[in-house]
């Protein structure tokens, strides 16, 4: 088993009494990130993530209440999340980079109380704006953050604090398709929206897969074995269209996750064993034939 390590964070945060959270990521094989660490058990206790314990704030939860580690899912409080293994949950992300609202940081930091260079000094914050002189107001008169989570995160580029996630490619105001990262805060505000709106994605169950996977395997062999090259081929695909309309169908209707490749391969390694075979055959029979004559 892999080894972990329980990485705190600095000493003087901690001071604060502040309670904190892990902030793993993992990376999928095709080099996408959809999983995000809900919790995690390290010397006998199970440590919660940084969505959870935000999730616990906004709630008014016990912050002492322990994320619970079930079979198929963890419980904080009345939410359920499922899992994806044994410590994570498949994010379902609302959109590309940029889809919840963003505001400077400094326009938050300048307030009454916080002293910057004079030139910049302008309490923007606090500010109440005037209607008359179409002067807008500040964040906090705006009430735009009231009764919001509001997440800090770097998106400075040098930072290396971005991702790539399933919404890499997106389009531009023009129209355009562009590719972008996913800033790590942005990847913890999916979590969040995901766990506070309960739009959870699922895996189809295992034994559901099997099942379908042998009736495929039974039918492609019936295909190849009783129709013509072309017409099994043909039939063949069609076949394989329905079964990914039915997979699209299934994540966008049900938010249900059904394996792809490895029905395609099961497909793909059936039909070239018998076009081989056949292949086989007919190589045989013209030698045969050659030899006769």
């Amino acid at each position: 088993a892999d080894m972990v390590t329980l990485v705190p964070p600095y000493e003087k945060f901690l001071e604060t009494g502040v309670p904190w959270g892990l902030v793993s990521f993992d990376l999928d094989e095709d080099g996408f990130y959809r999983r995000y660490l809900v919790g995690q058990k390290y010397d006998e206790k199970v440590y919660g993530s940084f969505a959870t314990e935000i999730l616990k704030i906004f709630k008014d939860l016990d912050p002492a209440a322990p994320v619970e580690d079930l079979d198929d899912r963890f419980v904080i409080g009345s939410y359920s999340i499922p899992k994806i293994n044994s410590y994570s949950s498949i994010i379902n992300y609302v959109g590309p980079s940029g889809s919840f609202q963003r505001y400077s940081f400094d326009s938050v930091l300048d307030d009454v109380d916080f002293d910057l260079i004079i030139d910049y000094d302008l309490d923007s914050f606090d500010d109440p704006g005037d209607e008359e002189l179409g002067l807008p107001p500040g964040l906090l008169a705006s009430g735009k953050l009231k009764d919001k989570i509001v997440l800090i995160g770097s998106t400075v580029v040098e930072h290396h604090d971005d991702f790539p996630t399933p919404f890499l490619q997106t389009r531009d105001e023009e129209g355009h398709l562009v590719q972008a990262l996913t800033y790590g805060v942005e990847i913890h505000a999916n979590m969040l929206q995901m766990i506070l709106s309960e739009n959870y994605l699922h895996s189809f169950p295992y034994i559901g897969e099997l099942i379908i996977l042998v009736i495929l395997s039974i039918l492609v062999f019936i295909i190849t074995r009783y129709l013509s090259t072309y017409r099994g081929l043909f039939v063949t695909v069609v076949l394989l269209a329905i079964y990914f309309v039915g997979a699209f169908v299934l994540f966008g209707q049900w938010n249900t996750i059904i394996q792809v490749s490895t029905p395609l391969l099961v497909i793909l390694l059936i039909s070239s064993s018998w076009a081989l075979g056949e292949s086989k055959n007919a190589c045989n029979c013209k030698h045969e034939c050659s030899s006769s004559s």
